[in-house]
């Protein structure tokens, strides 16, 4: 099972998809991708944007560990 860390930031934040491709400086398109696919972004600007609203949300970006991936 693989989280949807993008969603998961995106909605503590009370942001829409629109207003987090802002934050991100990337595409609506990218967000809704890495949502649907649970991906977190590869560009390095994007990611390291990423990296500091998911801080500022609370929300891990480390991998889940095993009690969490089977609750």
């Amino acid at each position: 099972m693989n989280t949807n860390r993008m969603r998961a930031v995106r909605e503590k934040l009370g942001l829409t998809q629109e207003q987090m491709s802002r934050e991100l400086k990337c595409s609506i398109s990218t967000v809704t991708r890495c949502e649907r696919l649970a991906l977190v972004p590869h560009n390095e600007a994007v990611a390291a944007n990423f990296k500091r609203l998911a801080s500022k949300a609370g929300v891990s970006l480390e991998a889940p560990t095993t009690k969490e991936v089977t609750q």
